[in-house]
């Protein structure tokens, strides 16, 4: 479970479980500003960590009936709620690019190769904008900015780690978590896969 709020260029996130997000930043430098944090590359700014109780056993968000958790036979243990969730509070800028995804990205894709298909796609924007009749360009987030929409960010992502978790012999980042002592895994992992994308717009 994931959620996030903005107010006043100020960006605040409660994150439970193995859900995600990102903040990317140097994805527009024209919109550098001298209160901008420079940076000459895209880069990963910040990003959530995985809460998980053991391997593959990841925090979840639940509310049990009474008669349940009062129930001797079912044994349960102490259950995660929304107290558990890790707080993130962090500046954004005009130009940063915002993800939230399922562990279904980020267990099929690495950090490397989300940057990747993100710099891909801005170059193809970018190229669309510079060249294509005016009539026919997405404007983009905003007017005149040559990004990429949201969308079209999001399914990328989605799409690519979508491809990932059906090869059988991909190399994903879930393979590197094989718990100790067992061979190494191979192979996507199939999951639910949702992505948001959000720029960070400046004012108009």
């Amino acid at each position: 479970a994931l959620v996030l709020e903005m107010a006043g260029g100020v960006a605040g996130v409660a994150n439970l479980g193995d859900s995600g997000f990102m903040l990317i930043r140097g994805a527009a430098p024209a919109l550098l500003t001298p209160m901008t944090p420079i940076s000459q590359k895209l880069e990963i700014a910040m990003r959530s960590r995985e809460q998980q109780h053991g391997w593959n056993w990841p925090y979840q968000l639940m509310k049990m009936p009474p008669s349940v958790t009062s129930n001797p036979k079912f044994n349960l243990r102490e259950y995660d709620t929304a107290q558990d969730s890790e707080l993130y509070q962090f500046n954004v800028f005009p130009g940063d690019l915002l993800l939230l995804f399922t562990d279904g990205l980020s267990d099929n894709l690495y950090d490397s190769e989300i940057l990747e298909i993100i710099r891909s796609e801005i170059a193809v924007a970018a190229n669309d904008f510079v060249t294509a009749p005016a009539d026919s360009v997405d404007e983009g987030p905003w007017p005149g900015s040559g990004l990429p929409t949201p969308e079209r960010l999001a399914r990328a992502l989605a799409l690519r780690a979508r491809r990932h978790s059906r090869d059988p012999h991909a190399h994903v980042p879930f393979n590197d978590s094989s718990p100790p002592g067992e061979s190494p895994m191979v192979g996507g992992k199939r999951d639910d896969i949702t992505v948001v994308a959000a720029w960070v717009v400046p004012e108009m």
